[in-house]
């Protein structure tokens, strides 16, 4: 799909290394929204469908394992995502604060509303298998204090390493991925002078130990729910390269050269299908970056809280019908009811949560007030591209 486009300077990341970036463009990627929304939605159904006990079919439960990849496209489109912020935020070292606060307004709160709902909700299922075990509600211990306070400091992964939180685990399956994404906000924080530096080796001294840290550590950190993020570092490179590509930072030779080698890392440590959800999200962006739908829009706005918040409610019914004398076609209903209850829960916290910290957050500018200093975000340039020299 083509679009005028219109290119623009924008001053240097850091007056430290001003003579090391090059000037970028800043583009808003609409497709993105809908990468989100099929992402969401794949592992919603990948935990729906692979509750243990409800689905008989094992062609229905096969297929339904291709979900987990959705959390491998959240990680390429953070890859993405998070260094054009930092690119139109004119980001330096002094803007690290800021960027951290405006990232916690836009993820905390939703987050934490979460985790009550979660302790509640143990709490409850507890208080039920006590009361009514018929129910079958289970027992669930009452988070305690330092749980708590890991899930917060999203220390829950390091629970090896600190005494105090040695017991905690996550309240909600889905919980690990967040712990791997502040990280991930912490290390490009850190690296992305170096990451967007002009010169190829600096570029490649941050990068490829980046992605080899998955190889070299995979035999301590290779559990499929590992919070570190050392584990998943080339699927953010797979998308931290693409935005280099598309501001004209590295050429043909480079892109594809360390693109393919975060990706064959991939398959190594993964499998062939890991790197083809990965290649998939840089494809679907080179071919229809401006693709959008009023359905994918909307999934893609409620899809932070409907990660969030489908194992609570929806999770529960499935939970309850699994291994009862249901029939085939009421197991069928319940995911369905499983999946419209947890898509209500996520647009009401969308709606009376979420919102008010985007907005929160938007209004944490990492540019600074300069009207020299332009700031208008413009799209990616990817007509002229094709004129550089390959």
């Amino acid at each position: 799909m083509s679009n005028p486009v219109v290119q623009q300077e924008t001053p240097s990341i850091s007056s430290a290394t001003q003579s090391a970036v090059v000037p970028v463009g800043v583009g808003y990627l609409p497709v993105l929204n809908t990468l989100r929304a099929l992402a969401a939605l794949a592992v919603v159904l990948f935990h729906f469908l692979r509750t243990p006990n409800l689905i008989e079919n094992q062609t229905i439960y096969g297929v339904a394992g291709f979900g987990a990849l959705g959390v491998h496209v959240f990680f390429v489109i953070s890859g993405i995502v998070i260094p054009l912020s930092l690119v139109k935020g004119q980001y330096s070292y002094r803007k690290f604060g800021r960027f951290m606060w405006k990232r916690a307004l836009r993820i905390e709160p939703p987050y934490l509303i979460s985790i009550v709902f979660f302790a509640l909700y143990g709490i409850a299922r507890t208080w039920l298998g006590e009361i009514y075990p018929t129910v079958g509600a289970g027992t669930y211990s009452i988070p305690d204090t330092p749980t708590i306070l890991a899930h917060i400091g999203y220390l829950v992964p390091f629970n090896w390493g600190l005494p105090y939180f040695s017991d905690a685990t996550w309240l909600n399956g889905a919980y690990w991925t967040l712990a791997v994404e502040f990280q991930y906000y912490l290390l490009v924080a850190i690296s992305f002078p170096l990451l967007f530096h002009r010169k190829a080796m600096v570029r490649l001294s941050c990068l490829l130990p980046m992605i080899l840290s998955s190889t070299v550590l995979f035999e301590t950190i290779k559990g499929p729910d590992s919070g570190l993020v050392f584990r998943w570092l080339p699927y953010f490179v797979v998308g931290i390269e693409l935005v280099q590509y598309q501001m004209r930072l590295i050429r043909k030779g480079e892109y594809a050269v360390i693109s393919l080698f975060a990706l064959a890392v991939i398959t190594w440590n993964e499998s062939a299908a890991h790197a083809l959800a990965a290649s998939g999200v840089v494809l679907i962006v080179f071919l229809a970056p401006e693709f959008r739908t009023k359905w994918g829009d909307y999934f893609g706005d409620i899809s932070y809280s409907l990660y969030l918040l489908h194992g609570l409610l929806g999770w529960s019914i499935l939970n309850y019908v699994a291994g009862r004398d249901f029939s085939t076609w009421s197991r069928g209903l319940a995911v369905v009811v499983a999946l419209a209850v947890s898509v209500v829960s996520a647009h009401l916290m969308f709606r009376f949560v979420e919102t008010p910290s985007r907005k929160a957050s938007k209004a944490v500018q990492l540019v600074d007030d300069n009207p020299s200093a332009p700031t208008d975000v413009t799209r990616l340039d990817r007509n002229k591209r094709s004129s550089r020299a390959a």
